[in-house]
This record gives C-alpha cells, structure tokens and sequence, in this order.
C-alpha cells in the first residue's frame, strides 16, 4: 500500500461517509496494525476500492450483518494532505459538517430516511427536534436550525418517488412535537398523492387543522402499511438498509435490551405465537407480525401483529408462570398500550392488548383482565 498521508481515529464513521470522493477507506473492527494493513488491502483488491462499494464496508460496519455498530476503525489514504487534514479535524471531533443545504441534501437524506422507516414499521414517528438533535450528534452536522429539516425530508422523498412513482409519503412521519403532524413543507406531496391541491396552500395547515389531520391519517395508514421499504431504499439510495441501530440510550437494565436467561418455554411459547396468528383469532391469519419488538419506553413486546386498521401487543406467559407472573402480564399489557398509542402517529389509534398464557387465568385475574379491556387467549399446553 503507497506510504501516503496516513491518519487513525475512533470515530463514527457514519460522520465522513461520502465526504471527501478521492479518498481510499479502509475499516478494521479491531485495532488495526501496519502489519494487517497490507493484508485488508488484499481483501479488497476485487473491489478496485470503488467509492460506492467502500461506502457500502463502512454502512456494514454501523451494524449491518449483525457486526459491531456505530464505532469502528478507520485508515485513510489521501493524495492531498490539506484534505487529510480536515478529515483528521473531523474524525477528532474538532470540525463539523456545516448545515449548508448541499450538505443537508447529500448527507443527511439517507440516515433521515432510514429512521423513519423504522418509525414506519414500528407505527411510530419522528420529530423534528429528534431529528435534527441525531444528525448533529451521529453524523456529525453542525447546528441545525429546525426549519431546515425539510431539506432532507424533501430531499428522501424525491429519491423514493424518483424509483417508485407510487411510494407512500414516507416523510409525512417528520412531525412537530406540538401536534404530531407533519409541517407545512409536506403539503405538496399530500396535494399530489390525495389529488387536493388546497393541500398545497401554505396556510391550509393552519386555518384548517382538521381536515389537515384526516389527509396526514389518510397517508399515515398507507405509510404504516406498506411492506417494500428495504426494495425502494437500495433503489433510492444505491445501498442496503442498515439494520436499526437504536439511540435509547446504554443503561444495561436486563430483559429491556437483550433476552438473558429468557426460559425454553417462554421462548417456544413466544415463537409459536409469533408464527400462527390465525390460531389466536382467524382475521389476524395473514397480518405481518414481529417479536421482541423495542417500545420507545425501551420495554420489548413479546410480539406484534400488524394489522390492516389496528394494531396487537401481546405478553406471553408460558406454563413456568404463576399467578404473580400473570398479573404482571396483564399491566404489562396496560403500558404497552398506552406506550404504543402515544407513539402511534394517527389520531386514533387502535392497539389491542393481548394476555397469553398456557393455563386458564384465575377468576380475580380473568375480572382483572375485563376490567382494563386485555383479551386473553390459552395456548396449547403441548406445542407442536
């Protein structure tokens, strides 16, 4: 490898992705030696270090295929050392990525678009501040003044309709924290996609919020329900999406970040649970569902089915449960449905609450459950 202008950071390299072009990057997940440096240049040798293709390495390890996210080590070679000097600024956190809009529009469209298609699939959204306060702290941006943020919502949804001309409106799920709804820079594209030009006019958001919330519902459902997200993101963006890297925060509090000494019955329970929908109610048999789904309030749904008008959170207890275990269950069923409401950007939204255990609830528990609207359902004692 040519002795060039050398520099090593630990850094989030999501910071210097498509900064500089005429760079070559190298990433280890180890601590990288001069020695192995020859040796991961062979690696890549097939890859003739095309831009696109490195940009991919570094997106792969900020999580994807399961690998360490967020940090890992980066080498650069670079042929103009005033360059490799404000990368070196950057990777030591000493220079920001300035808000101008060519950067809003290149950099910070694709980490936009991938939150919110998080937010999608979990029925939830984003703010603004939210936002805006990710891409100064994860990708390295400057102050971003909150007005700006439709650049990159723009910006995604351009690419989005560019390769799929009937996507839904993804960036409608940019919403102001005041009334979770979208500001008035999404008015375009809700006049177009619902066919109402008023939508379009800048003061209809305000002199008419009503009517503006039942057209952001409209498209809101459609967002929530479609399924093709990873297919127009690579299509939109030239690579894969990552897999979700969560900003929740690190406190290491057991059962809500990882399953340890979750028990084989539990498990068996909550897999079989997640597979057969259509044996807990028959119009739930071709719903989408997930496990382990990870609330904003960082508790984790044994599982969810997505539904086509509501949406169901349900707790398993299996037969090592006792009666102590079921009433937890069941207010643990009341806080996944008011955490999933407040996170569910539709005006109404419909979470159905759902208790299932192995053996029959108690007389107390079953009034319990009533009470507070938890359907319950019994699973077989033997799985198959």
């Amino acid at each position: 490898m040519p002795k060039k202008h050398f520099q090593e950071s630990n850094t989030d390299s999501r910071k210097v992705i498509g900064l500089f072009p005429d760079m070559v990057w190298l990433t280890h997940l180890r601590q990288p030696s001069h020695r192995n440096c020859a040796q991961h240049k062979e690696t890549h040798t097939t890859t003739k270090y095309r831009k696109r293709l490195i940009q991919f390495d570094i997106l792969r390890c900020n999580g994807h295929h399961g690998l360490k996210p967020f940090y890992c080590k980066i080498w650069l070679q670079c042929s103009a050392p005033v360059k490799s000097l404000r990368l070196t600024q950057l990777l030591l956190g000493t220079l920001a990525m300035q808000a101008t809009q060519q950067n809003l529009q290149r950099h910070a469209a694709a980490p936009v678009a991938q939150w919110l298609i998080h937010a999608a699939i979990q029925r939830s959204s984003v703010t603004y501040g939210e936002a805006r306060r990710r891409l100064e702290t994860e990708i390295g941006f400057s102050t971003i003044f909150s007005t700006r943020m439709g650049i990159p919502a723009g910006t995604l949804m351009d690419k989005m309709l560019k390769v799929k001309k009937d996507c839904p409106l993804l960036n409608v799920l940019l919403v102001k924290q005041s009334d979770r709804m979208p500001g008035v820079g999404a008015g375009p594209y809700m006049a177009i996609y619902l066919n109402r030009p008023e939508l379009a006019e800048r003061e209809f958001r305000k002199n008419k919020p009503d009517k503006w919330r039942d057209a952001f519902d409209e498209i809101c459902r459609n967002v929530y329900a479609f399924s093709d997200w990873d297919r127009v993101y690579k299509d939109a963006f030239g690579h894969r999406l990552p897999a979700f890297s969560s900003s929740r925060g690190t406190e290491r509090d057991g059962i809500r970040n990882a399953r340890h000494g979750e028990g084989k019955n539990h498990e068996n329970l909550r897999l079989w649970i997640r597979d057969n929908p259509g044996r807990v109610r028959r119009n739930y048999a071709n719903v989408k569902t997930d496990t382990e789904v990870v609330l904003d309030s960082a508790d984790r749904v044994d599982v969810v089915y997505y539904g086509p008008d509501s949406t169901v959170a349900i707790e398993v207890k299996s037969l090592d449960s006792d009666d102590a275990d079921l009433r937890r269950g069941i207010f643990q069923c009341i806080k996944y449905r008011a955490v999933m409401q407040a996170m569910d950007a539709r005006s109404i939204p419909k979470i159905v609450p759902f208790l299932v255990t192995q053996t029959c609830l108690p007389g107390d528990l079953d009034s319990l459950a009533r009470q507070h609207n938890i359907r319950h359902f019994k699973a077989p004692e033997h799985l198959p």
